[in-house]
């Protein structure tokens, strides 16, 4: 049986979108659902509740988007920045571990 799609929430995106690398995306953790945007120079991670937007957490990039990728622990108490010849750990008070 099919059902035809509709939209059941609308969320802002927390910076401009300029491209693809600068899309939103939903992640979600154990128990925990983020909206999490990255822009030229930090990671933004919305905590969502429900559908509503919570508390946001910012973690500073070490280096520009294009040059890398990054990754999200479950609990968004760390940030990895994968770079073409580092990685970078990034706490939620933006200390490099």
């Amino acid at each position: 049986m099919s059902r035809p799609a509709r939209l059941v929430a609308s969320l802002d995106a927390p910076s401009p979108v300029t491209g693809f690398e600068s899309a939103p995306c939903l992640m979600s953790g154990p128990g925990a659902r983020f909206l999490v945007q990255r822009d030229d120079t930090e990671l933004i991670v919305c905590e969502l509740a429900g559908w509503a937007p919570g508390s946001t957490i910012r973690f500073p990039a070490p280096w520009p988007p294009e040059l890398g990728s990054w990754a999200l622990s479950p609990g968004a108490d760390l940030a990895v920045f994968a770079g073409r010849h580092a990685l970078c750990a990034v706490d939620r008070s933006g200390r490099t571990r």
